[in-house]
């Protein structure tokens, strides 16, 4: 059985991730509760596989700009 490297509680992670981070292949994930807006995402190429992927909505319900 291997061991973890490192066990952290929630409350140490503003603290220890960056640390951790300053060390060789380490990396930070983006807080999944930040808030982005949609124009942050949004790009032309995924309006045109979306609207390829859901022809059908797009012909009933239109489609257009929602950045």
């Amino acid at each position: 059985m291997k061991l973890p490297d490192i066990l952290l509680r929630a409350e140490e992670l503003p603290n220890a991730l960056p640390a951790l981070a300053g060390q060789d292949q380490a990396f930070v994930l983006p807080n999944p509760c930040d808030p982005i807006s949609l124009s942050e995402i949004y790009t032309t190429e995924i309006e045109d596989v979306c609207a390829e992927a859901y022809r059908r909505d797009y012909v009933s319900f239109g489609s257009g700009s929602w950045a």
